[in-house]
C-alpha cells in the first residue's frame, strides 16, 4: 500500500486515526481467502497412507487429518499443513513401521500437496505483496532518530514492546498500532528533540580525581569503619591505603568519587589507574564501574588488572543527566592464602589481595562541537550565534533572516533524510504549513521548527517503510540493505546510488552489502539478529542458584553473551561456514570467560579469537555458555530446554506443543535423581516420543555443561556428597556445594545412531549441514524483508542455497546471496 500525504493530520486525535487507518488496511486481506478441499491425489494418499494412525480416534500427535480443516488463511492450520507435506517428504511419514508407499505415489503426493500450497501463498502474495505495509519496531525508531538528530539519547524503552511473528520482531504482520502507541512516538518526539536542541552552555568535561585525595575516601580511611561477623563480633574497616593509591579488599565496597555525576545525557569515556595489590597466585582482581541513579544500578564498563605495575584501562558508555557513578572492586577473595579472614582481622592485619586504584577519569559528553549537532541537522544553514548574556540556561540562539524561507529549506531538507527519499512540495508544504501556523501564532523561530520536526518524526511516512507492490525502487531497498545491516536509516552514499538509479545494479548492491557489512554498524545487525535467532535476549530470564553457582555474576553473564555476538562477528568477517556452528578449533574468550571455560594464558577484557587446545570440550556455538545458560533453569540443566533449542533454533525443524498433561520436571537439588530418570517417562510415551527422539539426544550430548556454561562430570548438589569449594564472585568470599550423582550425556539419534558424549555428537551432526543452511537462510529472509518465509518462496531459498553451497555455506556468502535474491529485492 503507498503512503499518501493526505495520511497525516497534525492534531493528535487526527494522527491517530490517520495512522491507524493506514494499518487497518495494510493488514486487510486484499480478496477473499479460498475456502477449498485438498487435490484429489493428496486426499487419497492420506486416506489410504495416514488416516488410520490420525483419524478422530487415534490423533496420534494430536492431529486427525480426517478433519483438519482446509483453511490456508489461518495460519496455525496453514503451519499443520505444511508440517504434513514435511514430515512425508523427510520419510518420517508414514512411520517406519508401517509398509513404505512407492516412491511414484509419495512423489505424487508431495507434488500435489506442495503444488495447492504453492498456488495459495502466489495467490496471496499476488494481491499485496509478501510484506504487508511494515512498520519500524522500537529498535529501529531508536536508531533511524538517533542518526537524524545525531543523539544517543534512549528512546525505546518509552515504546510499548514490539510482538515477534516467526521468531522475530521486525516481522510486519506482528507490528501492529495502538492509540497509546501513537501517545509514546509523540513522547518520545518530544525527548529526542529536547536532547538535539540543546542551547545551553558548553557541558563538556574532562576531569581526573586521585582517589586519595577524594574526601569521601579520606573519611572512610580516616574514620572507623565497623561491620558485624556472624557470631555478633566487630571486625574494623575493609579498605586500605598505600602510599599512592587506595586499597579495596571486598568485592561489594563501594568508592564514589566526588567527580561523579554527568551533567547531560550522552556518552563518555572513562580512564582507571589501578593495579593489583598482593596478587601472586590468585585469580586477576578487577574493578567494576558502575552506574546509579541511586534507584537503579547497572555495570558501565569492568577492567582487570592482573599486575601489581599501574595501568590505564579505559572505556565508554552511555549516562543518563545526573546519573552517578562508583567504583567496587571485582575478584577479591576474602580469604588469604595463609588463611587469614579479611572478616575477622580488618584490612590492616589482612594478607590477601586487593585492588590498588590510583586516579580515574572522566571525558564526556563525547562531541566535536557545541551547540550539539542536531541543531545543524535540524536548522541547516540557518546561523548559531553565542548569547552575549545568559538567558536562564540558554546560550546560544538561532537568527534567521528571513523566517519563512529559512523553515521551508530546513524543514524539507530534514523531512528528505527522515522520509529516506524525495520529498515532493506537496508533502513539504503541509510541514512547513505547520511551521508557517506556529510564527503566526507568535512561536519563536525555533520552537515552529520544533513543531515542524516532530509533525516528521510521528507521521507515516517516517514510522513505515515506504515499498510499493512488485519490485523495490532504489529508495525502497536502499532502506531494506540498510535497517537489514545497520538496524537505521540508509546514509548518504546508499541515497545517492538511489536517486542516480544505481542500486539496483547487481554488482553496486553486492559492493554495497560488502561496505555495510564491514563498518562497525553491522554489529547491530549482529546483536538484533543473534539476540532473537539463538534467543540471547533471554538471558537474564533465570538466575542461576546463588548456593550452587556462587561464581556467577553479571560480567560473566555479559562475556557469555559477548561471547556469542563475537563468535557472529567472526564467521560473517572470515565467511565461514555453517559447519563452524557445530564445531569450530577456535573460540571467542575474554579473561573470564576463559576462566570458566578453564583455558589458561587469557587476560584483559576484549575478546580475541584463541586457538582451542586439545580436550577444550568447546568448539561450535552448542559449547558456549550463553547458549548453555539460556537452555537451563538457574538450579537445573534441561536436555529437552536444550535438545529444542538445537533442534528448533539451529536446524530449523518445527516442534508440536506438548500435550495438556504431558506434566513438568521439578528441580532437585538434593542430587536423588538425575534429569535423565525423570525425563524417562516422556521418551516411553507414544505421545511424547514423536518430539523426544529429536529433542532427548542433543539434550543429553549437552549435560556435561553445566547451568552456567561450565563443565562438569558430577551434577552439583546441596544434599550429601564431597565437599567443593568455590568463591562467591560477588562477595570474595569461599562457598561449598556437593558432588552429587555422575553425568552421562550418551545417547541415541531416532534413526539408531549412537554416541558417547558431545565430541561424537558433533561428529553425526556433520551430517546436517545442509539442513542449518536452510534454516538460517529461512532466518535471514524473515529478518531482512520482514516477512516470514512460505511455501511459494521454497525454491528462492533452495536458489539462495546452490548459490552458496560451492562456498561451504559461508556465512558472508549467504547474506549476500539474500539481498541479491528475488525475496529480497520484491515487496
Amino acid at each position: 500500500m503507498k503512503i499518501t500525504s493526505n495520511m497525516l493530520l497534525f492534531h493528535r486525535p487526527g494522527l491517530i486515526a490517520g495512522i491507524m487507518m493506514l494499518a487497518i488496511c495494510a493488514v486487510a486481506p486484499g480478496a477473499d481467502a479460498p475456502q477449498t478441499e485438498l487435490p484429489k491425489a493428496s486426499r487419497s494418499f492420506l486416506d489410504s497412507r495416514c488416516i488410520d494412525c490420525h483419524d478422530a480416534d487415534s490423533k496420534k500427535g494430536g492431529l486427525d487429518l480426517s478433519a483438519l480443516p482446509v483453511k490456508l488463511d489461518d495460519p496455525v492450520l496453514n503451519a499443520k499443513w505444511t508440517l504434513v507435506f514435511d514430515r512425508v517428504q523427510r520419510g518420517e511419514m508414514p512411520p517406519k513401521k508401517k509398509d513404505p508407499p512407492p516412491s511414484q505415489e509419495r512423489d505424487a503426493f508431495l507434488q500435489s500437496l506442495g503444488g495447492f500450497l504453492t498456488e495459495y501463498d502466489r495467490a496471496r502474495q499476488g494481491v499485496g505483496g509478501r510484506v504487508v505495509l511494515r512498520r519500524l519496531n522500537r529498535a529501529e525508531y531508536e536508531n533511524s532518530v538517533h542518526d537524524l538528530l545525531g543523539i544517543e539519547t534512549p528512546l525505546a524503552d518509552l515504546l510499548p514492546e514490539d510482538a515477534a511473528a516467526f521468531g522475530f520482531d521486525n516481522v510486519s504482520e506482528a507490528l501492529r498500532l495502538s492509540a497509546s502507541q501513537i501517545d509514546s512516538y509523540l513522547i518520545a518526539a518530544d525527548k529526542a528533540l529536547d536532547a538535539a536542541l540543546d542551547f545551553g552552555p558548553d557541558p563538556r568535561i574532562k576531569r581526573r580525581m586521585s582517589f586519595l585525595d577524594a574526601q569521601r575516601v579520606q573519611d572512610a580511611l580516616d574514620r572507623p569503619h565497623w561491620s558485624l561477623n556472624s557470631d555478633g563480633t566487630r571486625y574494623e574497616r575493609l579498605v586500605g591505603s598505600l602510599p599512592d593509591a587506595y586499597l579495596l579488599f571486598e568485592n561489594d565496597t563501594q568508592s564514589r568519587p566526588d567527580l561523579s555525576n554527568a551533567p547531560v545525557a550522552g556518552r563518555y569515556r572513562f580512564r582507571l589507574s589501578a593495579y593489583a595489590h598482593r596478587s601472586t597466585g590468585h585469580p586477576v582482581v578487577g574493578a567494576k564501574l558502575w552506574g546509579t541513579n541511586y534507584a537503579t544500578n547497572h555495570v558501565l564498563a569492568a577492567f582487570d588488572f592482573s599486575s601489581d605495575k599501574p595501568r590505564e584501562a579505559e572505556a565508554t558508555a552511555l549516562m543518563n543527566e545526573g546519573e552517578s557513578f562508583y567504583l567496587t572492586a571485582a575478584g577479591c577473595d576474602a580469604t588469604a592464602p595463609d588463611k587469614t579472614d579479611l572478616h575477622k582481622v580488618g584490612s590492616e592485619k589482612f594478607t590477601g589481595p586487593g585492588l590498588a586504584v590510583q586516579w580515574l577519569e572522566i571525558e564526556g559528553p563525547l562531541l566535536d562541537s557545541w551547540p550539539p549537532p542536531g541543531v545543524s541537522r535540524v536548522f541547516g544553514d540557518v546561523p548559531v550565534k553565542p548569547l552575549a548574556h545568559m538567558k536562564g540556561r540558554r546560550a546560544y540562539e538561532v537568527v534567521a533572516a528571513n523566517p519563512p524561507e529559512d523553515a521551508a529549506r530546513a524543514i524539507t531538507a530534514f523531512a528528505r533524510r527522515a522520509f529516506r527519499r524525495p520529498v515532493s512540495a506537496q508533502v513539504a508544504a503541509r510541514y512547513v504549513q505547520v511551521a508557517e501556523q506556529a510564527l503566526a501564532d507568535g512561536a519563536t523561530f525555533e520552537d515552529a521548527i520544533r513543531r515542524a520536526c516532530k509533525a516528521i518524526l510521528t507521521s507515516p511516512e517516517f514510522l513505515f517503510l515506504h515499498e510499493d507492490r512488485g519490485t523495490l525502487d532504489d529508495y525502497a531497498l536502499a532502506s531494506r540493505l540498510s535497517y537489514f545491516l545497520w538496524n537505521t536509516v540508509p546514509d548518504d552514499e546508499l541515497l545517492q546510488l538511489a536517486a542516480a538509479g544505481k542500486l539496483k545494479d547487481s554488482a553496486t548492491l553486492r559492493t554495497q552489502t560488502q561496505r555495510l557489512l564491514d563498518s562497525p554498524r553491522s554489529r547491530t545487525f549482529t546483536k538484533n539478529f543473534c539476540g532473537q535467532w539463538f534467543n540471547l535476549r533471554a538471558i537474564d530470564a533465570t538466575t542461576p542458584d546463588h548456593e550452587l553457582y556462587p561464581e556467577y555474576d553479571p560480567p560473566l553473564k555479559d562475556a557469555m553473551v559477548g561471547e556469542t555476538l563475537a563468535f557472529f562477528d567472526e564467521m560473517l568477517r572470515s565467511d565461514l561456514g555453517v559447519s563452524t556452528l557445530i564445531d569450530s578449533d577456535f573460540a571467542m574468550l575474554n579473561r573470564r570467560l576463559a576462566e570458566l571455560y578453564e583455558i589458561p594464558g587469557i587476560s584483559g577484557e576484549e575478546f580475541r579469537k584463541v586457538p582451542l587446545p586439545p580436550n577444550s570440550h568447546r568448539g561450535g556455538i552448542m559449547t558456549q555458555a550463553s547458549i548453555l545458560k539460556i537452555t537451563a533453569n538457574g538450579t537445573l540443566s534441561s536436555p529437552v530446554t536444550r535438545g529444542a533449542w538445537v533442534v528448533k533454533r539451529l536446524i530449523g525443524r518445527q516442534l508440536q506443543p506438548p500435550p495438556a498433561d504431558a506434566g513438568s520436571i521439578e528441580p532437585d537439588t538434593r542430587g536423588a535423581t538425575t534429569i535423565r530418570e525423570q525425563l524417562d517417562k516422556h521418551r516411553h510415551s507414544e505421545r511424547c516420543a514423536v518430539c523426544h527422539q529429536y529433542m532427548d539426544p542433543p539434550g543429553f550430548a549437552m549435560e556435561n555443561y553445566d547451568v552456567i556454561g561450565g563443565w562438569r562430570e558430577w551434577y552439583r548438589s546441596q544434599g550429601k556428597g564431597e565437599n567443593v569449594a568455590v568463591i562467591d564472585r560477588t562477595t570474595g568470599r569461599t562457598n561449598y556445594f556437593h558432588h552429587g550423582l555422575p553425568v552421562d550425556p550418551s545417547g541415541e539419534l531416532a534413526d539408531g545412531r549412537k554416541f558417547a558424549n558431545m565430541e561424537e555428537f558433533k561428529k553425526l551432526l556433520s551430517d546436517q549441514q545442509d539442513a542449518i543452511a536452510q534454516n538460517l537462510v529461512n532466518n535471514l529472509v524473515t529478518y531482512a524483508t520482514g516477512a516470514g518465509v512460505t511455501f511459494a518462496d521454497r525454491g528462492e531459498v533452495q536458489a539462495i542455497l546452490q548459490r552458496s553451497r560451492p562456498h561451504s555455506y559461508g556465512l558472508r556468502t549467504l547474506v549476500t546471496e539474500v539481498v541479491q535474491s528475488r525475496l529480497f529485492q520484491m515487496k
